[in-house]
């Protein structure tokens, strides 16, 4: 049944209510009061009728006396007071004796005296129509007399009797009158019980059902929408429930999956307003936004992650742009915002939404400094095997031109006469000899030069290299080696001495004031990380100094071939020792960290597999 037919229903049920109640009412007081009244209104009528019909029986008994003494004669008036007395009898014996047990022996000894008083009363007016006034007189005093006074008696007991009556309709009346209020108290007490029990049902299927739809409603505004409004009908309230709960699902399940889609990218997302204002938040699990996701939502982001990098990649100029051309803005490489995350870089991807009514700009962060990393290291192995592809057509050639510079000198020499000629020639020869050699350093680093590798003691022959280095090195400068492992690897002896000779080399030169340097060799496992390979074992070679340090621009150059950070000097051009250096510790199967900041000096880090 619909809740608009329980109204309508409920509704008519207190209207026929009330329509009853009033007919019902109305009807037994007009009942009531009318019975009571005429009641009552025969009740004095009969006693009139008895305290009349008592006069004129006396008035009858003087009328005759007069007729007797010759006061009055026997004509035609007498005879209808007579008959007219006579009459009342016959009314009041019949009119008192209806439906009343309890006075039908007066009223029958009234009929009886009535007609012995007839008969007497008729004897009398003979008597003294035949003009025997003796015998009427005695008549009237033995008979007539007796029979009025007989009469007067029986009427008297009629006419308390009539009294008693009265007095019970008067109660009856005020019974009566007890009954009604009574009436009208039981129907107001059922409009009361009805009112009350309307109110009861209007409270159960009306006002409850609509004040849990509020609290549903409240409920979902604020976001609860794991709530469910309880169904207790099948009426438009309960189907409203229903609709209410349905919606409510199905936002949840909307709600849930974009949530765990928003909550599971990989990539930090910022949702901001027109003005800048961080709306939402999520970050990844690489924490780029260097804060907590939940402190971020209501505060603007420009004071949150001030140093965002670049005047494209500002906060408000992102968002202005985005809303101003309502298209995707890409900016690419720019530094991560937060001040713990300034090492980053991320692609910025900021597109408008519209929800709620309002336009906001979200803006994807994607770190990809691994990215710009293995550029970097692409770029650098691509700058290294383009120089090592020119070293190795360097030396090449280069040997050739030096073998026959170095044929003819040599002959020059030994067939000079002169005394100018011989001196030129040999410091020609030398010269070509300093070429030769660095010819060879060049093929080193091209890798045409292998060596011969062999099973080496690492920390004993860098101790034998270090031993060997004379005191003009030494001088001003604290040379410490520290072994912490007797592991071989399996190197070439003069490329080992080249790689310890070149680190002690640039180190010495670091520390113009100097300084110290410190050796360590130690076993450890470690992973390249341009191969992304599993760890290895590697014996560690440390050499570190407490020199002018290197800039962090130049890490990934300064093993390029004639890179140097030095000043050339009369020595010729530096830049080769550190790229044979790379060079011969990747022949050997290794790799190179460098760790360095300008004025806190540099340490290299050579991995060389141990030897099996």
């Amino acid at each position: 049944m619909t809740l608009r037919r329980r109204l309508v229903l409920l509704h008519s049920a207190f209207a026929i209510f009330t329509v009853l109640a009033a007919v019902a009412s109305i009807y037994g007081v007009q009942v009531y009061v009318e019975r009571a009244a005429n009641r009552l209104e025969e009740l004095i009528s009969e006693a009139q009728l008895v305290e009349n019909l008592r006069v004129d029986l006396k008035t009858l008994d003087v009328h005759l006396h007069e007729l007797i003494t010759g006061r009055r004669r026997a004509d035609a008036v007498f005879d209808a007071e007579r008959d007219a007395v006579l009459s009342r009898l016959d009314e009041v014996a019949r009119y008192t004796g209806r439906d009343r047990s309890e006075l039908k022996a007066t009223t029958a000894n009234v009929a009886a005296l009535r007609g012995e008083l007839a008969l007497s009363v008729d004897s009398c007016v003979e008597l003294m129509r035949a003009g025997n006034p003796e015998n009427a007189a005695r008549l009237f005093k033995e008979r007539i007399e007796n029979q009025v006074a007989a009469l007067d008696v029986h009427l008297g007991i009629l006419r308390s009797a009539l009294d008693a009556r009265r007095q019970e309709s008067g109660g009856l009346l005020f019974t009566r009158n007890a009954r009604l209020l009574t009436l009208s108290l039981l129907v107001a007490a059922g409009g009361v019980g009805l009112v009350v029990a309307g109110a009861m049902i209007v409270r159960r299927r009306l006002v409850a059902p609509i004040a849990r739809l509020v609290d549903a409603t409240k409920a979902y505004a604020a976001g609860d929408l794991a709530y469910r409004a309880p169904v207790e009908s099948v009426d438009e309230l309960g189907t409203l429930a229903t609709s209410l709960n349905t919606m409510a699902a199905s936002l949840r399940a909307s709600q849930l999956k974009f949530k765990s889609l928003f909550e599971n990218l990989r990539d930090a997302v910022v949702v901001c307003d027109a003005n800048g204002m961080v709306i939402e938040c999520h970050d990844n699990d690489s924490a780029l936004l260097g804060r907590p996701a939940g402190t971020a939502p209501g505060k603007p982001a420009a004071d949150i992650w001030p140093n965002w990098g670049g005047a494209t990649g500002r906060w408000e100029s992102l968002i202005k742009r985005v809303l101003a051309t309502q298209e995707i803005v890409r900016v690419s490489e720019v530094p991560a915002p937060g001040p713990e995350t300034n090492s980053r870089v991320v692609d910025a991807v900021a597109y408008p939404v519209d929800y709620a009514e309002r336009p906001y700009v979200a803006i994807v962060l994607r770190d990809v400094t691994e990215r710009q990393r293995l550029s970097q290291m692409a770029r650098q192995t691509e700058t290294m095997e383009a120089s090592v592809n020119v070293a190795r057509g360097i030396a090449h050639d280069f040997k050739n031109l030096l073998h026959s510079a170095v044929n003819s000198l040599s002959s020059l020499v030994a067939h000079a006469t002169g005394d100018d000629s011989r001196p030129q020639a040999q410091r020609a020869l030398s010269a070509c000899e300093q070429a030769a050699s660095l010819a060879r350093r060049l093929s080193r680093f091209a890798g045409s030069d292998r060596g011969s590798p062999e099973r080496l003691p690492l920390a004993e022959t860098v101790q034998l290299i270090v031993d060997a280095m004379d005191e003009g090195f030494r001088k001003s400068i604290e040379l410490v080696v520290e072994a912490q492992t007797d592991a071989h690897v399996e190197i070439d002896r003069d490329h080992l001495t080249q790689i310890v000779l070149n680190l002690l080399i640039n180190a010495r030169e670091a520390m113009p004031d100097g300084g110290t340097i410190r050796i360590t060799t130690s076993a450890t496992q470690a992973t390249d990380s341009k191969s992304q390979g599993p760890p290895r074992d590697y014996v560690l070679l440390s050499v570190a100094d407490t020199g002018c340090g290197i800039s962090e621009s130049d890490h990934d150059r300064v093993f390029q071939p004639f890179f140097t950070s030095k000043p050339r000097g009369d020595q010729g051009p530096h830049g080769l020792g550190l790229a044979a250096v790379y060079a011969a510790v990747k022949q050997a199967g290794g790799f190179i960290q460098l760790e360095s900041k300008p004025d806190q000096g540099a340490t290299f880090r050579l991995y060389i597999p141990i030897a099996s």
